[in-house]
């Protein structure tokens, strides 16, 4: 529907009209309903796929190099990327959730909790007795957010944890391989 709604194929004008129509339905409630199932993710990841796809002076290129024309990332990324902003938020007590309703927090360096920062804490999950419980929102991400450098998890502000989040390599985090 966006290439029939538009006449332009500037991929500038292409890629923000993706951005603004249809990215934001793929990611709708992304971190409460996250697949853990890879054909899940593929057919959501086939919606980008698509797109980037449809661009006629892009056609000729792999996914990734698709990608890295258009400056996208994958929406698994996207998605993990969200879920480990929430745990930002959490830790940092920007939401009404208590930390140790959740998660598990122990102190991972030698300081002691009253003095170690918020970065210097790893978490563990609860226990989960199904596999629907293990991948929600509260689980799926522990070990990624446990193997973040502290520079990115004690971030001043989630703006900052966002912008440092950017530069670390998730990519052993993911299923979607292309």
């Amino acid at each position: 529907m966006l290439f029939r709604g538009f006449s332009t194929r500037n991929i500038s004008l292409l890629r923000h009209a993706y951005i603004t129509f249809i990215r934001p339905i793929l990611e709708y409630a992304s971190n409460v309903w996250n697949p853990h199932l890879l054909k899940h993710v593929n057919a959501l990841e086939r919606v980008q796929r698509h797109f980037t796809k449809r661009i006629t002076v892009l056609c000729n290129l792999s996914y990734g190099e698709r990608l890295a024309c258009l400056e996208l990332d994958t929406l698994e990324c996207r998605r993990l990327k969200a879920n480990l902003t929430l745990y930002y938020k959490i830790m940092h007590n920007l939401t009404p959730w208590p930390i140790e309703r959740y998660f598990n927090i122990s102190v991972h360096s030698r300081h002691t909790r009253l003095t170690a920062s918020v970065g210097d804490f790893h978490i563990s999950a609860r226990f989960c007795r199904t596999v629907a419980y293990q991948n929600n929102c509260f689980h799926r991400c522990v070990s990624c957010w446990n193997h973040l450098p502290s520079t990115v998890t004690s971030a001043t502000s989630s703006k900052q944890f966002r912008n440092a989040l950017a530069h670390v390599d998730l990519t052993n985090y993911l299923q979607y391989r292309f």
